[in-house]
């Protein structure tokens, strides 16, 4: 049996823990529709991993569960929209078999969703319109969602930013429309107008803007990576950690997400030689937090991505030794601990060191299954989902990978749905599940 055939043949076993999970932890229509959309995420993995007709079923079967009940015959006033609720069905039904027949055809991703798929509004109208609030709701599940949109950041409110004037308007339109032929003009101008800009300012356009690189030609988007580390440099606070307050790290949350986007597109490239500067400067954003395994577990994600990638076990080594004050001491406790030691034993397991991984993977797993009957734990949702999520990837290393994640799922602390979107879906809950599809380099196809 193929590697493929086998991580088919495990994810056959864990898509039903990972519906009983959504049903004991979602009701009504929004777990319904929450197990639909899981259920087109595992379509999308074994699209990749040449299970077709596993793909197929499972596409058709969420597409039906999706139809059965249909918002639009509900009168208004009981409940949500019917017709927000209709369009966002509709919409994200279509992005995900986009996706899926994608894969199915043996084509790369596309790094952002074609325009003729995303939700328009209204030039006229009210701002809180049917079209307005599913486009929203829609974009919220892009958003979180690297299987919709691998190459990142979305901007949920460029239907407000786009009336920006100056450079924060123009950036706007480019991101609501990335594809035209003069990308690659329009996008060096705006970043070489960021250039002027003060450093906090810059970052931001970078930031929103390097996304849309994954859809430029290769010499164009090495170009824009190489320049990354400077534009780090330049962003970084001066002020040494042990002066600050863990609290103040979110004005580092930028700074993050840019090296994260450029790591993921030089991991989806040929080429090199780049790499280096980047992992110096991702270390270069650990080290600036007062409180780095925060820092260390989302980079150190990215950075083992590119390291598994290359199959590069020395480089793995050589990142665990110069970061080795960064991660948590001790046995994992806190939510932030429990994710960098999470990561850890995920880089662990890359290097080669698989005794000391194996036993940071169970410490880890070890706490989430714990926190579940503390009636008094600091932990919040988002709190479980996040080390859940960095439990999950790391898992993806380990030679029992999806036996460990189906012994996990039903025994995670329940996950509330309490965002704004808690009508359409369980944010939290597929936030998870993408990760957790994606962590397997079949899926994500690296």
């Amino acid at each position: 049996m193929s590697d493929a055939a086998e991580l088919a043949a495990g994810f056959r076993r864990l898509r039903p823990v990972v519906r009983d999970w959504l049903a004991r932890d979602l009701a009504g229509p929004p777990g319904e529709y929450t197990r639909a959309y899981a259920d087109l995420m595992f379509a999308y993995a074994f699209a990749h991993l040449g299970a077709a007709d596993d793909a197929r079923r499972l596409t058709a079967e969420a597409g039906a569960a999706l139809a059965a009940d249909d918002p639009a015959t509900r009168p208004l006033g009981h409940g949500p929209d019917p017709r927000v609720v209709s369009l966002v069905l509709r919409h994200l039904a279509e992005m995900f078999r986009h996706r899926i027949d994608e894969a199915l055809s043996g084509r790369p991703p596309r790094p952002t969703l074609p325009r003729d798929l995303l939700p328009t509004v209204p030039a006229t109208g009210p701002v809180n319109s049917p079209e307005s609030t599913a486009k929203y709701a829609t974009d919220r599940v892009r958003g979180c969602s690297r299987i919709l949109e691998p190459a990142g950041h979305i901007d949920v409110y460029s239907g407000w930013t786009m009336n920006h004037g100056g450079l924060r308007g123009r950036a706007s339109h480019l991101l609501h429309d990335p594809d035209r032929d003069d990308l690659e003009g329009v996008l060096g101008e705006l970043l070489a107008a960021a250039d002027r800009e003060p450093p906090d300012q810059r970052l931001a356009f970078w930031r929103d803007l390097l996304p849309l690189a994954a859809l430029a030609g290769e010499g164009f988007r090495t170009g824009l990576l190489l320049r990354v580390p400077d534009v780090v440099a330049d962003a970084l606070p001066k002020l040494d950690p042990s002066d600050r307050q863990a609290e103040d790290d979110r004005y580092l949350l930028p700074v993050r997400e840019l090296v994260s986007c450029a790591l993921r597109q030089a991991a989806a490239m040929p080429a090199a030689e780049f790499f280096p500067p980047l992992t110096d400067a991702a270390l270069g954003v650990i080290s600036a937090a007062a409180s780095p395994a925060r820092f260390a577990a989302d980079l150190g994600w990215d950075c083992l991505c590119w390291f598994r990638r290359l199959g590069a076990g020395d480089e793995a080594d050589a990142f665990l030794h110069r970061a080795r004050g960064y991660w948590p001491a001790g046995d994992p406790d806190q939510p932030e601990d429990v994710r960098a030691a999470a990561v850890h034993a995920g880089l662990l397991n890359v290097a080669g060191r698989e005794a000391e991984a194996t036993a940071q993977l169970n410490a880890a797993a070890a706490v989430l299954v714990r926190v579940r009957d503390e009636r008094r734990t600091p932990w919040q949702p988002r709190d479980t989902v996040a080390a859940a999520t960095a439990y999950a990837r790391s898992a993806s290393t380990d030679r029992t990978g999806v036996d460990r994640l189906a012994a996990l799922f039903p025994l995670l602390r329940p996950v509330s749905n309490t965002w704004v979107t808690a009508q359409y879906y369980s944010r939290s809950h597929l936030e998870l599940v993408d990760a957790m599809l994606l962590a397997f380099p079949a899926v994500r196809g690296a």
